[in-house]
């Protein structure tokens, strides 16, 4: 949308960061970006923040943005989105409930949602209540599994692709840190000498 507006780190306003913040608040919608540049525009070396995480306000609490230092051979960087409520982000495995397996009729028998659990309550109260009343009967009839992503590795990735990014990595914070047309070069140098240790496939 390339939108620019102080509300996500730019310091001035164009017109479609007007059309983005009158989006925010006419759905009622939360911004989770913070101050920090978003995208590098090469020709004029400078930094901008384009790129939006946007979420409704009941996820908001739950949710923090992170952009990557590293552009990864693009123009964007990229933005880590974390779930706060997850103790151990290394965990790469999910639990879902296995529905072909379920108990539909003992399911049926627990899931007991009356008129009591609803009633003099709030809209809030009464969604949390047969929230609660439906995972409790998913839970005691409803076998879960676990799925397990496994990382795939790159088998060409060896000791001088490593070095060869580790460079790149420290050029482009030299750069970061002082944007020069000399340091841009170098770091645009450092760049192709990665791609060139890269094991081209056979044709």
């Amino acid at each position: 949308m390339n939108g620019h507006s102080p509300l996500w780190g730019n310091p001035d306003t164009n017109t479609r960061g007007l059309q983005v913040e009158k989006i925010l608040n006419d759905h009622n919608l939360c911004l989770l970006n913070n101050d920090e540049y978003t995208y590098f525009h090469e020709p004029t070396r400078t930094f901008h923040s384009v790129d939006l995480a946007i979420c409704t306000p009941s996820v908001l609490p739950y949710f923090s943005l992170q952009v990557d230092n590293d552009l990864h051979n693009s123009d964007h960087f990229p933005l880590i989105i974390s779930d706060n409520r997850r103790q151990n982000p290394s965990i790469h495995s999910a639990s879902r409930y296995n529905f072909m397996l379920g108990n539909w009729c003992k399911f049926s028998s627990l899931a007991n949602i009356n008129k009591d659990i609803v009633s003099n309550n709030s809209i809030d109260a009464a969604v949390k209540n047969v929230t609660e009343v439906l995972i409790a009967a998913a839970d005691h009839s409803i076998p879960k599994t676990s799925n397990t992503f496994k990382k795939q590795r790159k088998v060409w990735w060896n000791t001088d692709c490593r070095e060869a990014h580790k460079r790149q990595r420290k050029a482009w914070a030299l750069f970061r840190r002082n944007p020069t047309t000399v340091n841009l070069i170098r770091y645009k140098q450092t760049k192709a000498r990665q791609f060139s240790k890269i094991p081209q496939p056979i044709v």
